[in-house]
């Protein structure tokens, strides 16, 4: 009996030590779920209140993020460009990872047909002495906005860059915070150019779709998918190229571009222009007589059987009008998905090697390609080209023949009929000029608060600055600011921030002209330290004897002045 009682109290016992232990790990569990949703949303919360932060600061945001505080600063500043043609010190302020840009997609196109393509894409990206920061922005903003069922890999190519660690350090980066094996890294053993890299690159890559990219880019939501569904329906013989957003090489800034198409002129010169009629259906690609060439997806099939690029070319430049002459004539398309979007940085010059000499010499061997007779309206435009005579042609010329490709005048005629011919036909382009609406904020004299100083403008392009004694009524001393951050002079000529600032013609306040008021508030006198955003310096008046000169300072220096306008 006792033995029984024994073991009914061992079971009593063992029951309620489950039961508490069954309760502790139940609300142990609710508490530490409880904890992952107030964490999770924490998170959603700081993010949406950094994205409102950031979207309040507006200007203020990318003032801070471009303004250079030192010495040491303003020389990473001017080495920057010396070496990449862009703001590198805005670029490494930024990260090496995906930033919020904004959706440029137009309504119509968030969310049609984004899971209906079926794809292995290999992505290419070439590059020579790239900044570490751009590049490996370029490759994050890929794995954050790609499916990863549709991204095979990431080829990175090294065209032969003095700086061997940029390559390395883009495979550590990859390794730590993403999927080290979509990317693969190779090295050319000396440098071949863009074109030759681009092969290189093509030759290693075993996804069904290549996409080119260039280095100094960032992919937008979306953008893959749009790419992709315009080769199916081309069942695989459209070359598509996404709208090309501009990427601010001053400020870094991601602006939205307009639907354009590309052209050419009769000196083979790229060009954009306008469409020939409103596109109604942005999720519909179109047509376009050239793609810019840096951005564009193919099938890997479809491109080798063209021919892939001209690798009797040399470095860079005319390819992309090569390769658009040569798809619509031996039987493919040229498009343009509206729907995909992929900011770029569009540099001033080219920082290195290359470039005119080798554009001219490869547009003297695609107009003996691919002209026909239509090659003398070339040379009538650069005669100098004449006298260039490129190697090799009988393997492009042979591979026209093998091809069956139509004649030039076909594409004249069926592709590009807006194109003026000389003693033909007339053009009918329409360019694309952005409409800038601005809004006058003040508008007087541009003095140095507290003195009789006033800065002097002039209607001739490129005219220095001048700093002279205030007067009435003289009308070169009459500047206005507007909400695009200009201060402009007569209609057409705006302050820029050269080296020495000067007077160029107005640009709609992008990079060197734009221009603000530190401490100005809305509503307020427009008065304060003259802060130009790109260069992130600010205007000072420097005084020798009873000369002035207007000379660009770090701001936090005393002596720098405050403007004023004044009616």
């Amino acid at each position: 009996m006792r033995r029984n009682i024994g073991t009914v109290i061992l079971l009593v016992l063992l029951i309620t030590s489950f039961v508490f232990y069954y309760v502790a790990v139940s609300v142990q569990d609710d508490r530490r779920l409880q904890k992952i949703r107030v964490q999770n949303s924490l998170k959603v919360q700081v993010k949406s209140v950094l994205m409102e932060a950031q979207k309040q600061m507006g200007n203020n945001f990318i003032e801070n993020m471009s303004m250079i505080h030192t010495e040491e600063e303003q020389e990473a500043y001017m080495q920057g460009y010396k070496s990449h043609a862009f703001n590198q010190l805005v670029s490494d302020r930024i990260g090496i990872q995906p930033r919020t840009i904004p959706d440029t997609r137009q309504p119509e196109c968030i969310g049609v047909n984004e899971d209906m393509t079926q794809h292995q894409v290999s992505i290419i990206i070439c590059y020579y002495g790239e900044a570490l920061s751009v590049l490996m922005r370029t490759i994050s903003s890929i794995f954050k906005r790609t499916p990863p069922s549709l991204l095979k890999e990431i080829i990175v190519v090294d065209d032969g860059s003095t700086d061997k660690e940029t390559l390395t350090e883009i495979e550590r980066l990859v390794a730590k915070f993403y999927l080290e094996s979509k990317l693969h890294g190779l090295r050319s053993k000396s440098q071949l150019g863009l074109i030759r890299a681009r092969m290189f690159g093509a030759r290693y890559a075993t996804g069904d779709v290549l996409i080119f990219l260039d280095s100094h880019c960032e992919v937008n939501n979306g953008w893959i998918e749009p790419l992709l569904n315009e080769i199916d329906r081309s069942n695989r013989t459209s070359v598509v190229s996404p709208i090309v957003d501009t990427i601010n090489p001053d400020t870094f800034e991601y602006e939205a571009s307009q639907l354009m198409r590309g052209g050419f002129n009769w000196g083979l010169h790229f060009a954009w222009e306008a469409l020939p009629k409103p596109w109604k259906d942005p999720t519909i690609a179109y047509p376009t007589p050239t793609i810019s060439g840096g951005l564009f997806a193919v099938n890997r099939d479809f491109f080798f059987s063209l021919g892939g690029y001209d690798e009797g070319m040399e470095e860079w430049g005319a390819e992309n009008l090569e390769l658009s002459f040569r798809t619509w004539m031996c039987g493919g398309e040229m498009m343009i998905a509206p729907c995909s979007r992929v900011g770029h940085v569009f540099r001033r010059r080219r920082p290195y090697g290359g470039g005119n000499n080798a554009a001219l010499t490869n547009s003297v061997r695609l107009a003996k390609v691919w002209l026909d007779g239509f090659i003398k309206h070339f040379y009538s435009v650069r005669a100098y080209a004449k006298q260039l005579s490129p190697d090799n042609l009988s393997e492009r010329i042979k591979l026209r023949e093998k091809l069956n490709c139509k004649s030039f005048k076909w594409y004249l005629s069926e592709v590009y009929p807006e194109l003026g011919i000389p003693g033909t036909r007339p053009s009918t382009i329409k360019y694309a000029y952005p409409v800038h609406e601005v809004t006058t904020i003040a508008h007087g004299q541009l003095r140095v608060s507290d003195l009789n100083i006033c800065l002097r403008g002039d209607e001739k392009k490129g005219s220095p600055l001048v700093a002279v004694e205030c007067k009435k009524d003289e009308q070169d001393l009459i500047w206005s600011f507007n909400d695009k951050g200009e201060i402009k002079f007569g209609k057409r000529m705006c302050l820029d921030g050269s080296v020495l600032p000067r007077v160029m013609k107005c640009d709609g306040g992008r990079g060197l002209q734009r221009w603000t008021f530190i401490g100005h508030k809305v509503g307020g006198k427009v008065e304060g330290k003259l802060y130009n955003v790109a260069v992130g310096l600010c205007l000072s008046i420097n005084q020798t004897g009873k000369t002035f000169e207007a000379v660009l300072k770090i701001c936090d220096q005393p002596s720098v002045q405050t403007f004023v306008f004044s009616n």
